[in-house]
C-alpha cells in the first residue's frame, strides 16, 4: 500500500506524518509513505535573474529539507 502525503513544509505537514507513522499497524504491514512537494513557479523577475539550474537547485534544496524533516526518503522529478 502507498499513502500519498501532499506536503508544504507546515507544521500540519510534520503532524500528519508523525501520525502516519504512529499509526502506521492500522494500514498494510508496511505501508509506503510518499510525499508529494509541490511548489508555485518562481514569479517573473525573479525568475529572469536565476539561471534555470539555480531554481531547480533551490526546489530540489526544499524538497530535501522537507524529506529530513519528515523522515522520508526523497525523490525530486523535473
Amino acid at each position: 500500500m502507498r499513502i500519498l502525503l501532499a506536503a508544504d513544509g507546515s507544521k500540519y505537514t510534520g503532524r500528519a506524518v508523525d501520525y502516519l507513522i504512529k499509526h502506521r499497524d492500522r494500514f498494510d504491514p508496511s505501508p509506503q509513505l510518499v510525499l508529494i512537494h509541490v511548489r508555485m513557479p518562481i514569479p517573473g523577475r525573479a525568475a529572469m535573474a536565476l539561471s534555470r539550474s539555480t531554481g531547480e537547485k533551490c526546489c530540489a534544496d526544499q524538497a530535501r529539507k522537507l524529506s529530513a524533516q519528515c523522515k522520508i526518503p526523497v525523490l525530486v522529478i523535473r
